[in-house]
């Protein structure tokens, strides 16, 4: 007997019935999957939360093994789980736990995140800012080099070039009333943006916490930003000296005289920060300075530094256009060219 096979007809109706049972089938199964990851991802968040919450009442009744912050919440910064409360938890796959969360008075401020997917770098200057920041707050800097740089576009001042200056974070970082200007990561403008006046009057005793280019550049200069960028810059200590010891808090900074020159007498708060990494590394100082030129609409030109003059009250320090260092009167229309962190305060 003669075995009759399917006809084209009849295998092109089987395929069709397939690619529909694919089409509803298929998102069903992958919706089923991602359900489960995520009810996965909570519950290990919420076994985290747990253990917060059982080790904070127990510790308080004998000794506690948390450090308590100014306002009273203990922090859990699993970003860096090298120090801290993090640390002291001991949770178990914390390597995967990632974010900063508060635990203040029985309720929970923060996001944690679990097994949370981390975008692949490329370069600094193709990736989002999102991918570099996700990337740094893990120590993830395999295409991120001191020395990249990425271009941005300012609106009314114009595209810029931004510049890694520093990603290491040594020991004296961690020293009390050290400034954090040139630890973890940090970006400068690889030029200058404008110029302005340090201050209207011929002083410096205000120091850099005073001074009018302060103010112009954590607003006017930081407003002009692309808001993906402004929204991954951390607040940064910044440690100067004008006649007092001057600490403020920053989005945006001028490097010192010690940032950009190496330690160096002529800055008065030389032993409460270091060099940027990028100017180190180049070996820039006080007879090598070349690496500290910066320029302005295409020419080398001048831009402040945040440094007072230790012996005249109305000066400040500057970079001069052939990259050494100088003061001049505060009144001067000299160039701007900020410096800021970003990643994980």
């Amino acid at each position: 007997m003669k075995k009759k096979g399917f006809t084209l007809i009849e295998l092109l109706a089987v395929i069709v019935i397939l690619g529909i049972i694919t089409v509803i089938a298929v998102p069903k199964v992958l919706d089923i999957i991602n359900k489960s990851k995520e009810s996965a991802s909570n519950s290990s968040i919420k076994l985290v939360k747990d253990a917060i919450k059982t080790q904070i009442a127990s510790s308080e009744l004998t000794n506690s093994i948390f450090i308590k912050e100014t306002d009273g919440c203990y922090l859990f910064n699993f970003d860096d789980q090298t120090s801290g409360n993090a640390k002291a938890l001991e949770i178990k796959n914390k390597d995967k736990v990632t974010g900063k969360i508060s635990y203040c008075n029985g309720e929970f401020q923060g996001n944690i995140y679990f097994n949370k997917v981390i975008p692949k770098p490329k370069s600094f200057s193709s990736d989002t800012w999102n991918t570099i920041v996700e990337n740094v707050k893990v120590g993830n800097l395999s295409k991120y080099n001191v020395g990249d740089t990425k271009e941005i576009d300012m609106g009314e001042y114009g595209t810029h070039t931004l510049r890694i200056a520093n990603t290491s974070t040594p020991d004296e970082c961690k020293t009390e009333g050290f400034s954090e200007t040139a630890c973890g990561f940090v970006i400068e403008f690889a030029d200058i943006i404008t110029n302005h006046v340090m201050n209207s009057t011929s002083m410096n005793s205000v120091g850099w916490k005073g001074s009018e280019m302060r103010t112009f550049v954590n607003s006017t200069i930081y407003d002009a930003l692309p808001n993906d960028l402004k929204n991954i810059i951390i607040d940064t200590v910044v440690v100067s000296k004008s006649s007092n010891l001057d600490t403020s808090t920053d989005k945006l900074y001028l490097p010192a005289v010690t940032e950009v020159w190496s330690n160096n007498s002529e800055d008065p708060a030389t032993n409460l920060t270091r060099q940027f990494d990028y100017y180190k590394n180049i070996g820039v100082n006080k007879s090598n300075c070349s690496g500290a030129i910066k320029k302005y609409n295409g020419s080398n030109a001048t831009w402040w530094i945040r440094t007072i003059d230790r012996d005249f009250y109305n000066r400040y320090a500057y970079a001069y256009s052939s990259g050494n260092y100088y003061e001049n009167d505060s009144t001067g229309q000299l160039g701007v060219s900020p410096a800021f962190r970003i990643g994980q305060n």
